[in-house]
């Protein structure tokens, strides 16, 4: 039997969370423990846990923060809070479906497998289903370490189950490395990475990471929600999309890129101060991570040449050919960066 400690975080969720509650309780594979962390609820969600609580098939343990945390450092709090040997982080607005647990645990046979990720149906308040999925995985698959889109933001947290071995490896998550997206457009500014962006990063640098088709929980998608799902079917691309979507990417350049290079930089440092921190079947895999994210940041530098206003035609030209000879414009989930971004080069940085 898994002993699954389920995360979850919540702030003013009075209106959605029993719903949720209950879908915890009904799991087929029940929880060895909820733990939930409040930022400071000023509505009836603490007396709405107390209330579950009387009742539930497994321990309820209630910690309400001193000082708001905000919604990345609040999970990553309740995690580090969780005494199970795997955890489940859960947002306080959606519905699990009965098997959740008990499927999304099945790759976890493999010892190698660090976290599991699966698909789930959109929903809207109510609870039906729009048709839509996110995330979208269209087939059960297996990547290895280092293998797959290292940038791959498709994977909320609720979608996650990972080995709790992976977080409680003395780094201290108050000090997380860098999001891949400016603070301008994060939530509240923050520039580190969210707990389910770390959990990914992780998972995609240290071990193997399972991917579910599946779907195992429910989405809700209100009035209220922090963040959403994107308005578009995530993989579904016609000529018509290709086109616009590359046309709509035309005012991403170098200030972009270099971004992205100085959060691969800084990835590959924090990944080589805290290697030799691992629990012991982790340290292999973090002695290459360094190399792996240098790597990544020396692709962007060299793309970020392809849209300099001071880079002559010859350079931008030499950029792209290095690029393609690296084979940097392989598929994203190949750990590319895509033919569309090849489009997008010629377009937007050679020709136009």
């Amino acid at each position: 039997m898994m002993n699954i400690s389920i995360a979850m975080a919540t702030y003013n969720g009075a209106r959605f969370i029993r719903q949720q509650l209950d879908s915890l309780a009904a799991q087929t594979l029940s929880p060895c423990e909820l733990v939930v962390t409040d930022d400071g609820s000023t509505d009836a969600t603490l007396n709405i846990i107390a209330d579950f609580a009387k009742t539930a098939p497994f321990p309820v343990r209630v910690f309400e923060n001193e000082t708001t945390l905000g919604f990345a450092d609040n999970f990553m709090k309740a995690a580090s809070l969780c005494t199970g040997d795997y955890i489940a982080f859960c947002d306080q607005d959606d519905y699990w479906l009965r098997n959740k647990l008990e499927y999304a645990s099945r790759p976890f046979v493999d010892e190698e497998v660090l976290s599991s990720v699966h698909s789930a149906c959109i929903v809207n308040e109510n609870l039906d289903d729009t048709g839509r999925r996110y995330p979208d995985i269209r087939a059960d698959h297996i990547h290895q370490a280092f293998e797959g889109n290292p940038w791959k933001t498709s994977i909320p947290g609720f979608a996650l189950l990972v080995r709790a071995s992976l977080l409680r490896c003395a780094i201290d998550w108050r000090y997380r490395p860098f999001a891949p997206q400016p603070p301008k457009e994060m939530h509240k500014g923050n520039q580190m990475v969210a707990h389910d962006h770390l959990v990914y990063m992780l998972s995609h640098t240290l071990g193997k990471t399972a991917f579910i088709a599946v779907p195992l929980a429910c989405y809700r998608m209100h009035d209220t929600n922090i963040f959403g799902a994107p308005l578009n079917d995530e993989g579904k691309h016609t000529p018509d999309s290709f086109f616009k979507r590359t046309y709509k990417s035309r005012g991403i350049g170098e200030p972009h890129y270099r971004f992205m290079a100085d959060v691969a930089e800084q990835r590959a440092q924090w990944m080589a101060e805290n290697c030799d921190k691992l629990a012991p079947a982790f340290v292999e895999k973090a002695r290459l991570a360094p190399a792996y994210w240098k790597a990544q940041r020396k692709q962007y530098l060299t793309r970020a040449e392809i849209y300099g206003r001071d880079v002559n035609f010859a350079r931008k030209v030499a950029a792209v050919r290095s690029l393609l000879g690296g084979h940097a414009y392989r598929a994203p989930e190949q750990g590319g960066f895509g033919w569309r971004a090849f489009a997008k080069d010629i377009a937007f940085g050679l020709v136009l």
